[in-house]
């Protein structure tokens, strides 16, 4: 897969797209638009994959590859990722690598403590998914310094330069334990799972210096085993030498959202590493635009708005950078589902306990209870943080380029909350119209375009949508952005890439189907027409059949 240089305006965002492409991207929505089909894949999938019938297994997965696999996932390996990487650094557009492993539910819903898979193990932490994100975090660097390419050959002629910071690399802590119900039970000692729903004060784990080891308070210790503080011990030690990396090469690291019962252990870490490598005094924070480290908020979560003002005021007071990145959330089914039915182990909620509060009306997902709402929410984050930024530079400090105390990722693929976004960081003064659009009139329904970011928000601020998805969005962006190219500018949109071999990416690929389900196809409906109108035009014109891949 290749990204190309829109040249044309939004009104034909997939020009680019070579028809072959387009014709696998239609399929693929109109699969996941069904939701019969997203319903019975996961069971489907596995079924014909490991079936005895001569043929099947080999025929489901070179379909598999060919389909969602090709749509949705850069590459088996790191290296196989560099064309598509190289390709969006030509478009002005970033990179944001993920080996994508994850956590399947199921397996999550019948863990249990000291479970046979954790005691077998040779280590808590899977050591091989630690060593493909410092990979990822080297071939990140490798391509950004010039020198050498990804596969070690010699660096081409600089036309598909990399540009340093264009490229960050994001982690799942669930994924990389052998057993991550671990991460449940330190979110229970931390937050009472009655209380998921409110803002946590996430003091355990912490680090009394930097660098030291982490310490789990008595408080904390006293609900959990052994095994688990060992496990929390060897994740943290682990996870820090993931950030040491990234400091030295210069990466930027984005710790990504999981379930809302793993979350507070999830933001213990975070705070921890931000207090240590995001710090405002320190070296390391001097030769970056921004944070290093990225934490991730999810908007369909009640707790949201409280959370982000503690976490912003919390940086304020520990004079360290924040690290944003805002999503609206992706596992809400999951979420209302789970949050009927599953008990955590420490603290227990009483299952009676539990019925009468639904009965009585008390007892609430930590879901917003409607789509509305959760935009509502995404939006007013989205409108604190761009005013924090906008406040910030305004200060003398911001306006001499010193370390930024908060840098923001819009990762969304909703194209209102993407407009406003463009509003709002117009009207804070944060991006100035281009010279060519200064005096251009555009209609009340239609995005602006020609952008400039001013020179104290680079790398500050970054719009960004998953590989394979809302592309009309991102080459909306690309062309809101399209004058900031010339200015050496870090890209402001980027693509969220994932890589990793087809088993280990199966739980990533079946998570997206269901997730396009879950909001009533709206989005499969928008990628379906975008392409749709793109395979007329081609029609049209006698096109048909002939890959654009040099337009």
């Amino acid at each position: 897969m290749l990204w190309t240089t829109p040249q044309a305006g939004p009104d034909r965002p997939m020009i680019s797209q070579p028809t072959s492409t387009l014709i696998r991207s239609y399929i693929v929505w109109s699969l996941v638009s069904l939701p019969y089909v997203t319903d019975i894949a996961p069971d489907l999938i596995q079924w014909s994959r490991s079936t005895s019938l001569p043929g099947v297994p080999s025929f489901a997965t070179w379909l598999v590859r060919k389909t969602f696999f090709g749509q949705f996932v850069g590459g088996e390996t790191v290296e196989e990722c560099v064309p598509l990487i190289r390709s969006l650094a030509i478009a002005n557009v970033g990179t944001m690598l993920n080996h994508s492993c994850e956590v399947k539910h199921a397996e999550m819903c019948h863990s249990e403590r000291g479970s046979d898979n954790a005691k077998t193990a040779s280590s808590a932490v899977h050591l091989r998914l630690i060593e493909a994100a410092k990979h990822s975090i080297q071939v990140a660097s490798d391509l950004a310094s010039g020198n050498v390419d990804a596969s070690g050959c010699p660096a081409s002629d600089g036309t598909d330069e990399v540009p340093p910071g264009s490229i960050m690399v994001a982690i799942k802590l669930s994924g990389l334990l052998a057993d991550s119900s671990v991460l449940e039970r330190a979110s229970a000692s931390i937050v009472p799972r009655e209380h998921f729903s409110d803002p946590p004060a996430p003091a355990p784990p912490r680090i009394s210096t930097s660098g030291a080891p982490l310490v789990i308070p008595m408080s904390a210790r006293v609900k959990l085993t052994e095994e688990d503080i060992s496990t929390i011990t060897e994740l943290w030690r682990q996870l820090r030498g993931v950030a040491l990396l990234a400091k030295e090469k210069k990466v930027r690291l984005l710790i990504d959202a999981e379930y809302s019962w793993y979350q507070p252990a999830i933001d213990a870490m975070y705070d921890t590493l931000a207090q240590e490598f995001n710090a405002l005094s320190s070296a390391s924070a001097k030769g970056h635009e921004s944070p290093l480290v990225f934490n991730t908020y999810q908007a369909y979560l009640r707790r949201t708005p409280s959370h982000l003002a503690s976490s912003l005021q919390r940086a304020k007071n520990g004079q360290y950078g924040l690290g944003v990145k805002l999503v609206r959330g992706a596992y809400v089914e999951i979420e209302n589902n789970a949050w009927q039915k599953h008990q955590v182990a420490t603290p227990p909620v009483e299952r009676k306990l539990k019925a009468a509060r639904a009965k009585e009306g008390q007892w609430n997902s930590p879901v917003w209870s409607s789509k509305t709402l959760t935009d509502e929410c995404y939006d007013a984050c989205a409108e604190r943080l761009l005013q924090e930024i906008a406040d910030e530079v305004d200060r003398p400090l911001g306006k001499r380029g010193g370390p930024a105390r908060l840098s923001v990722v819009f990762a969304s693929h909703n194209v209102s909350s993407a407009v406003r976004a463009l509003d709002m960081m117009q009207r804070g003064g944060l991006v100035q119209a281009a010279p060519t659009e200064q005096n251009v009139s555009l209609p009340d329904d239609q995005p602006p375009r020609g952008l400039v970011p001013i020179d104290s928000i680079n790398g500050r601020i970054l719009f960004a949508q998953l590989l394979g998805m809302a592309d009309p969005l991102t080459r909306m962006l690309q062309h809101a952005f399209k004058d900031a190219s010339s200015k050496k500018q870090t890209p402001l949109v980027s693509k969220y890439v994932p890589w990793g071999a087809l088993d280990d990416v199966m739980p990533y690929l079946m998570r997206r189907a269901q997730e396009n389900k879950s909001l009533s196809t709206e989005g499969a409906k928008n990628e379906r027409r975008a392409i749709r109108s793109e395979l007329r035009v081609r029609l049209a014109q006698g096109l048909f059949g002939i890959a654009r891949s040099d337009v």
